[in-house]
């Protein structure tokens, strides 16, 4: 799907200011993570705690 690791997408994530831009990387990694990819989960855990 994509070249980004999981670890790209988090700092993208966490790099952007607008809240549309938020839930696209937020969504990316939901995505990733509903479909298993190893890692993905850890991150959106993250995002989790911090909203």
């Amino acid at each position: 799907m994509s070249d980004l690791t999981n670890l790209q997408a988090y700092e993208q994530y966490q790099s952007v200011t607008k809240q549309t831009a938020k839930d696209y990387w937020y969504n990316f990694l939901k995505a990733r993570a509903d479909r298993g990819v190893p890692g993905a989960q850890q991150y959106v855990d993250k995002i989790d705690y911090c909203r």
